[in-house]
């Protein structure tokens, strides 16, 4: 932990009186009301700041939680020069603290504090990869070409070279040329380091005191802190002592997601398509040996003539060999999941319809003779042509920059460094190849195949390797490091208290109980006059063949009760995907714009949900939160199913068995906490202010005949809750907008 100097404390009453009804922001906000939640809930941010202490705060919808944390690390910054960090999950949130809150206060008190949005260097277009594309357009695609040509227009006037200024929205591939990348950076050696747009914005982070972060953001730098060989000034964000996290029930998640290891065909052949091209004349390999031949000179003859023997015939012989090796393994990798196959449904960061062959590996599955006899020749010989190729690279990037050329250096030199970067990812891979196929799996990890039918790009395969438990880097790297941390969510408990989030974070033992603090704040808002959760008594168990068309049934008729406006959740994509099919035939000439997750971007689908009336919404996994739809733009949100994990999926598979195996309930501890805070969230989509009016309807019956049901109810803010037969279902809901109509008009 760093150490902490004579700080001075922060007057606690003081600023609590900032946000006093008689106090400077009531009277620059129109209309403002004093929140005892809000104050509440700064004093404990305050006593975390002076007390060196962790924080666990659930705030509810409208407390007004980030002024609440905003306010005293301002303060803090100013009083005692400390910088302080603040990570969210989410884009809509870095941008309202940024562009909203921040400024907010900093106009209406008149501090002198600096805060900045921080990215991560891929959010950011390289000058230098720019114009070395500028120079490849003859060789791509009308699509790919026109869109640079776009990025090259916006680069003569952007202030900033952030994707979030581009006025298009590039192909993945086509901004992956042109962006700044760690691996392929050559620092101050680059002749465009001084305009660099990525050293400019580190540069403001570190004349900042607040630093708004994401969280994957957060885990690069809290993982770089961490390497003994890594020296601070290639720490990704400038020293800092005190860390805020909002939105903090996704930390685990995010922080599991962010240290697993992953291989996939399709990025490895990617890589290689990089480097040699898929038709004659593209690639890096083909484009270097065209520069060298422009460099030459007849004096060095036979120095050139090694390069081109290298470049024209060993080295895409190394790239070919490479190449069908890589085929090879995958191919291999995919027989021996088909011997163990089962299958199972997930949905993609767009929603499309996937089918998932997931197959866990223990290390039984490394005594198999299919294993040993084919994945494991395989994989060497994979993972021997990748050091062979990389070798070869290296060893031509090393006599071009010994060379007595000095043209052909200085020419050849951002070519080579984009080289340096693609090995870089190359050795990287087959050291994951080797950790993943070649050694046992440790007691807290867990490895799985994953093949994945996409429509996008046919099939997809990863190999994975992940924690189990990220309690431990978590103690190490936060929580017993910095003096302060603050978490806070609309969801971090389950039946009002706080024993599974601390124990999935590492804050149940090995940390000072006396170091943490917990509290719980409502919303403010009235949700028994706003709300209303209704549960169908007479829908069958979702288990039940015949509950999917009666679910369609019900999102109809709750669409026409609410006229629209609505959000459907769903766990999987094909019962969402069964049920949009099902409604939408029956709404056909009713006037509702049905929107579904998959058809274009997430922003997309949000921004015509909040202008087109009577639109409906449906969607999986990331639709349940992050969304802030207010106004009689969301008036109702359906539930489809309670929001389980699957049983079968590896790592929740072998978290439950990590219980199991220590004595506990992987239910109670593990499966059933999850779906509350998840269930907590799709709920929370519904009331964003006093104005908001609207149904929740739950079609899992299970919510009220299962014993566990009363943990969920017992998450959710107290409202009326209606079960509800088939005659009385329509009926009840249009009694409750005609009855709160009189809200929309405040």
């Amino acid at each position: 932990m760093p150490v902490q100097s004579d700080c001075q404390l922060l007057n606690r009453e003081k600023i609590l009186g900032l946000v006093a009804s008689d106090g400077p922001i009531s009277r620059a906000l129109h209309n403002y009301e004093e929140r005892s939640q809000q104050k509440e809930m700064m004093g404990k941010v305050i006593d975390a700041f002076n007390d060196r202490q962790i924080a666990l705060i659930e705030a509810g919808t409208g407390t007004g939680k980030s002024l609440a944390y905003l306010i005293p690390s301002i303060i803090w910054a100013l009083q005692n020069q400390e910088r302080t960090v603040i990570s969210t999950n989410t884009i809509a949130l870095q941008e309202q603290l940024i562009n909203k809150d921040l400024p907010f206060l900093l106009e209406t008190f008149g501090w002198d504090v600096k805060a900045v949005l921080v990215k991560g260097m891929s959010n950011y277009v390289c000058k230098r990869k720019l114009r070395d594309t500028e120079n490849e357009l003859r060789l791509m695609s009308d699509e790919q070409s026109e869109q640079l040509d776009q990025i090259l227009a916006w680069e003569e006037t952007t202030d900033d070279g952030s994707l979030s200024t581009l006025p298009i929205v590039p192909a993945y591939n086509t901004w992956e040329r042109v962006n700044a990348d760690g691996d392929a950076c050559n620092l101050r050696a680059c002749p465009h380091f001084e305009a660099c747009y990525y050293f400019k914005a580190r540069k403001e982070a570190k004349d900042a005191q607040l630093l708004v972060v994401n969280h994957h953001l957060l885990f690069s730098d809290l993982h770089a802190r961490g390497l003994e060989d890594k020296p601070s000034g290639h720490y990704i964000l400038p020293p800092y002592s005190r860390v805020i996290l909002d939105e903090a029930h996704n930390i685990e998640d995010v922080a599991t997601d962010h240290f697993a290891a992953r291989v996939s065909r399709h990025g490895l052949v990617k890589l290689l398509i990089r480097l040699g091209g898929e038709r004659h004349g593209q690639g890096k390999l083909a484009q270097l040996q065209q520069k060298i031949r422009d460099c030459f000179d007849v004096n060095y003859q036979s120095e050139f003539d090694s390069y081109q023997k290298r470049l024209a015939i060993d080295l895409p012989a190394a790239h070919r060999l490479l190449l069908q090796a890589t085929q090879d393994t995958f191919h291999c990798l995919a027989a021996f999941q088909d011997l163990f196959s089962s299958h199972s449904e997930s949905e993609d960061s767009d929603g499309q319809n996937n089918r998932d062959d997931k197959l866990r590996l223990g290390n039984q599955h490394f005594k198999h003779d299919f294993w040993i006899n084919h994945v494991v020749i395989e994989v060497k010989d994979l993972v021997e042509q990748i050091i062979a190729l990389v070798t070869a690279l290296n060893s031509l990037d090393q006599d071009i920059a010994n060379s007595d050329v000095l043209k052909l250096i200085d020419h050849t030199d951002s070519l080579r460094v984009d080289i340096r970067g693609i090995c870089s990812r190359l050795t990287m891979i087959a050291q994951d190849l080797q950790l993943f196929c070649l050694q046992n799996i440790d007691g807290n990890g867990v490895r799985w195949l994953e093949k994945q039918l996409s429509g996008k790009h046919g099939v997809r395969q990863q190999a994975i390797d992940a924690q189990l438990d990220i309690s431990q880097l978590l103690r190490d790297s936060l929580f017993n490091f910095f003096p302060t941390v603050v978490l806070c969510s609309a969801t971090l408990s389950t039946s009002q208290k706080f024993t599974y989030i601390k124990k999935r974070l590492g804050l149940d033992q090995k940390i000072s109980q006396e170091r943490l603090s917990e509290s719980i704040y409502l919303s403010p808002f009235d949700y028994q006059k706003q709300s209303l959760l209704i549960v169908p008594t007479e829908i069958p168990d979702p288990q039940d063949p015949k509950f999917i068309e009666k679910a369609a049934e019900y999102i109809y008729r709750s669409i026409q009760a609410s006229r629209g406006n609505a959000f459907v959740l769903f766990t999987s994509y094909s019962m969402l995907n069964e049920c949009y099919q099902k409604v939408t035939k029956r709404l056909q000439g009713d006037y509702y714009k049905l929107l579904r997750q998959g058809d274009d971007s997430r922003q997309t689908l949000i921004e015509q949900f909040k202008t087109i009336d009577r639109s409906v919404l449906f969607g999986t996994d990331s639709f349940w939160e992050g969304i802030d739809v207010s106004g009689e733009a969301l008036r109702c949100v359906i539930i489809a199913k309670l929001p389980f994990k699957v049983p079968t999926e590896p790592l929740t598979q072998a978290r439950a068995e990590a219980i199991r195996e220590n004595g506990g309930s992987p239910f109670f501890e593990y499966s059933l906490p999850t779906a509350i805070m998840k269930f907590k969230q799709g709920f929370g989509r519904l009331i964003r202010n006093k104005r908001d009016r609207g149904c929740v309807v739950c079609l899992d019956s299970r919510l009220v005949k299962k014993n566990y049901g009363s943990a969920f109810l017992k998450s959710l803010p107290q409202l009326p809750l209606k079960l509800l037969s088939e005659t009385d279902f329509d009926q009840t809901m249009r009694e409750f907008y005609k009855k709160t109509y009189y809200l929309t008009k405040k």
